[in-house]
């Protein structure tokens, strides 16, 4: 398993920054994502209510080591947006899963940016060899999104998942760190900086 000692305390861009979450990050606007029905539709978390103690709970559970959470913030106002995951398998394969919280935020270049941290996190601090995660093939926006950074569609999980009643599949993504060194060429202008 992937090990390091010194975990960045922020990975920096243009507009945004990812910091490890703390218990101290869980709040009442986290906490309103989980209950907005259009964030939360392709979350697993929609199938209860949650309260501040569920999510201290939930960032709890990741030790920054190999288990992963990063609050998304944004660089002026400090305001925490969205969050991802990142969960290093002893093969040095992570998956990896991302939430933007503030539907304000939604369709602008946060997302981007805040990919490309994790990518450069995953791959040139944690060292892992692919990253990878599952996306509802009814997800048109993250699909859209995650072949923008190169990722392969690897698989389909027949029938793995519920939205709104519908039986639909799960399909499988997977990016290989050569392919995030030229993929990442097309987001070269985002200035991005590990500390």
């Amino acid at each position: 398993m992937n090990m390091i000692l010194k975990i960045p305390k922020e990975i920096r861009s243009d507009t945004v920054y990812l910091k490890p979450l703390t218990i101290s990050d869980a709040k009442q606007h986290y906490l309103n994502w989980l209950a907005d029905h259009e964030v939360n539709r392709f979350l697993d978390s929609r199938f209860k209510d949650h309260s501040i103690e569920d999510l201290q709970k939930y960032i709890r559970n990741f030790d920054q080591k190999n288990r992963f959470l990063f609050g998304v913030f944004v660089n002026t106002s400090h305001c925490h947006i969205g969050n991802f995951t990142l969960d290093i398998s002893p093969h040095n394969v992570a998956y990896f899963g991302y939430l933007i919280g503030e539907k304000n935020y939604w369709g602008t270049s946060a997302a981007t940016e805040a990919i490309c941290l994790i990518l450069d996190f995953a791959f040139k601090v944690m060292k892992v060899r692919k990253v990878w995660g599952g996306i509802s093939k009814n997800n048109l926006p993250a699909i859209f999104n995650i072949h923008r950074f190169g990722f392969k569609r690897e698989g389909v999980l027949r029938d793995h998942y519920t939205d709104h009643g519908e039986i639909t599949d799960t399909l499988q993504y997977g990016l290989l760190k050569d392919e995030w060194v030229i993929s990442q060429e097309r987001f070269k202008k985002i200035k991005r900086v590990i500390k």
